[in-house]
């Protein structure tokens, strides 16, 4: 090791330690773990990226819903009646991504904060909500209400786990039903 002197405050010049490059380290540049098409795959996916609309996710849920879960309402829902309409009011396959949408947002929220770890019945929501996510939206209009209904109530259960959980806030407005 040598020594570069410096000067201090006083004018004096005090050695301050200069590390030489030993020959017996290899030294390799680093490598870019992605790779250049990795990162630019990963840009162009943060060009497309819009964030999801909270607001038109929880209209999706009150249509679907009815008058069942309050708005921005989660907890158990009352016994299943066929209730709102997939097509009346929206397209079935919107509503279906919005809430595809906002489960990937939940799932990857909670992955990250690594809720799993602190709350294990997480780990069998999060996997019926991707189970859930990969389904197609069946054609027959019953179906595909029944099919929204299992992905609201879904979306619903994971926004209230990972909001106990602290994982997201102010998603949940209240946990009580209409009465």
């Amino acid at each position: 090791m040598t020594h570069a002197a410096l000067p201090d405050q006083a004018g004096y010049r005090s050695p301050l330690p200069v590390r030489e490059k030993d020959p017996t380290i290899p030294a390799a540049p680093a490598e870019p773990s992605l790779g250049v098409q990795g990162y630019q795959q990963v840009l162009e996916k943060m060009h497309g990226w819009v964030p999801v609309d909270w607001d038109s996710v929880f209209d999706g849920l009150d249509t679907i819903f009815g008058d069942e879960v309050s708005h921005h309402a989660v907890g158990a829902l009352r016994p299943r009646q066929f209730g709102g309409t997939a097509s009346g009011h929206e397209d079935p396959a919107e509503l279906a991504q919005r809430f595809r949408a906002a489960i990937t947002q939940l799932v990857h929220r909670g992955r990250r904060d690594e809720v799993e770890r602190k709350h294990p019945d997480v780990i069998g929501l999060i996997e019926r909500a991707r189970a859930l996510q990969s389904e197609r939206l069946p054609a027959d209009p019953r179906q595909a209400l029944g099919f929204l209904r299992r992905l609201g109530e879904v979306t619903l259960e994971l926004a209230d786990r990972l909001e106990k959980a602290g994982s997201v806030t102010g998603l949940v407005e209240t946990t009580r039903l209409i009465e």
